[in-house]
């Protein structure tokens, strides 16, 4: 490493380099409208794209970009052309943020669209206005949510699921067990569309429309360009390049003409950091890595080297997990568990955190989720899928030899007897137990109000928020800021963390089963053996 005084010496040629270079830009006409395109949906964190690991773009580098197009005085507006949405419903509030921070630091914000989805549409109405092409079709027909139930198919295979369950809510053995939906699995996904359905309602009021015109509106699609300008839903027609008055840039011309910041870096070694970790995918004992699994042992060793470093100041987990394993979502707890105790955690809820996904956010000391994040699912399912009834249809035969009453009991081969019933039944109580009082414990609520919240019921942020779930609304920008207030030294930079699995051999990634290829179904011989902390798939259409 260098000394002192060649840190010193090399951050002096730096700030030369730069001041000569900026010299060069300010020789150039600064732009004053900005053109921002975004063609493909991105990942809430950075990849690293080989082969040089440069990192690609993603909605948190979109955020670092409008905080400095809001903090450039010469610029006047920004024209967003929104072709592309990745992710669900936090990823548009996201959006929605970044454009509302635009207009609050006295920025114009224009919005185009091609073939605007209710989406779409949503993160559009934080702009000035909204603008879309003559061609297109303002698709707004309401929401819709939809789950799929295999129990009658399972059942003419010959295949019987044998689930236990805690939580009158735990819908992810019901996807499996029944050929329709329960009066609670409705109740629960009613409330979250009607949370939605509020947030679509009062961003179309912002625009000057009455509550129950906009409710109306809403549902009334899909309309024509002409049309939605006739409604009041859009403020003009026409292509792209036709909407803004005055010379529009891109945003990589106006990159390559601002000035730089000067060159900062401390004369000695280390740097104060706030680390922010991804903790994404289904949770699964040890390395994970095989599809969009997060391993246990993977997430120990980097919430420990994140204990361990000194430099880091703070962390925030970057959760988006609908859970899995009930074992390994306690080992990565407690690991998060002993980091909070060295150092502040914020745990941002991303689109989902519900079930093992939310449990191991309670070791974090602050919790932060979207208003639209699906967290909670507070509950546990275990069992196997019985496959007698196909083996009795091929005229297969299985002999087990056991010790012991219940030493074959998770064999799936054979149903549970009442015996083997009643034991798994002790043990999920026991898991369910243990899961409300972590979050008795994390959250400082009393037992009766866990009890409450929980029952495996999901819940949208902003309700999880009002019982106590979370501690604030926000996206991880806000997360960030929380974590960087409670740290004790304040971070000088941000850093990307990963969860690395050790490298696993070409015969396991060559059999590795992508999760979610079957749903819930793929989820439970995923999960074989192992007693679940996993909110069922289900696709909310908008």
């Amino acid at each position: 490493m260098l000394g002192a005084p060649f840190r010193l010496l090399a951050l002096v040629l730096a700030n030369l380099f730069r001041l000569l270079q900026n010299g060069l830009r300010r020789l150039r006409r600064r732009p004053r409208w900005v053109r921002l395109v975004l063609r493909q949906p991105l990942p809430a964190r950075p990849m690293r794209i080989p082969p040089f690991r440069r990192r690609g773009p993603s909605l948190a580098g979109l955020s670092d970009l409008c905080r400095d197009l809001a903090a450039d005085a010469h610029v006047e507006g920004v024209v967003v052309e929104l072709h592309a949405l990745g992710g669900g419903w936090a990823h548009a509030q996201t959006l929605r943020g970044l454009l509302a921070r635009l207009r609050s630091a006295g920025k114009r914000v224009i919005v185009h669209l091609s073939s605007p989805s209710t989406r779409h549409y949503y993160v559009a109405c934080a702009a000035d206005k909204i603008a879309m092409d003559e061609s297109g079709f303002l698709d707004l027909r309401g929401l819709a949510a939809e789950v799929t139930f295999f129990g009658g198919a399972l059942g003419k295979v010959g295949l019987e699921p044998e689930l236990g369950y805690r939580g009158a809510y735990k819908s992810f053995a019901e996807t499996l067990m029944r050929s329709d939906m329960s009066a609670a699995h409705r109740e629960a996904l009613d409330a979250v569309l009607d949370r939605i359905e509020e947030e679509l309602v009062a961003a179309l009021a912002a625009r000057n429309l009455p509550r129950e015109r906009a409710a109306l509106l809403l549902a009334g699609g899909p309309y024509t360009g002409a049309r939605a300008l006739e409604l009041g839903l859009v403020d003009a027609v026409g292509y792209a390049d036709e909407v803004t008055q005055g010379n529009v840039v891109p945003v990589e011309a106006w990159l390559r003409a601002r000035p730089r910041p000067w060159v900062r870096f401390p004369l000695h070694r280390g740097r104060r950091r706030l680390l922010v970790l991804p903790l994404h995918g289904n949770i699964v004992g040890g390395e994970g890595g095989a599809g969009r699994t997060l391993g246990s042992d993977a997430a120990e060793r980097a919430l420990e080297a994140a204990t361990r470093d000194g430099g880091v100041t703070a962390v925030v987990l970057h959760v988006d997990s609908r859970g899995g394993s009930a074992p390994a979502s306690d080992k990565i707890w407690h690991a998060v568990k002993r980091l909070a105790a060295a150092k502040p955690v914020v745990a941002y809820l991303d689109e989902v955190a519900a079930s093992g996904g939310y449990y191991l956010a309670l070791g974090a000391t602050k919790i932060v989720a979207q208003p639209a994040t699906l967290t909670g699912s507070i509950g546990v399912v275990a069992g196997k899928v019985s496959i007698a009834g196909l083996y009795e249809k091929l005229g297969l035969v299985s002999v087990v030899l056991q010790r012991g009453p219940a030493a074959a009991m998770d064999l799936a081969t054979r149903p549970y007897s009442d015996d083997e019933k009643g034991r798994l039944a002790a043990e999920i109580d026991a898991i369910y137990a243990q899961f409300v009082r972590r979050v008795v414990d994390g959250r400082k609520l009393a037992p009766e109000a866990a009890e409450a919240a929980a029952q495996g019921r999901v819940w949208i942020g902003a309700d999880a928020h009002a019982r106590g779930l979370v501690d604030e609304l926000g996206d991880v920008d806000a997360a960030r800021a929380l974590a960087e207030k409670l740290a004790r030294v304040r971070p000088e930079k941000t850093v990307e963390g990963a969860v690395q699995p050790r490298r696993r051999s070409l015969l396991t990634r060559m059999v590795a089963v992508e999760p979610g290829l079957l749903g819930p179904v793929a989820d439970l011989f995923a999960l074989a053996g192992e007693r679940a902390l996993l909110l069922a798939p289900w696709i909310s259409v908008g």
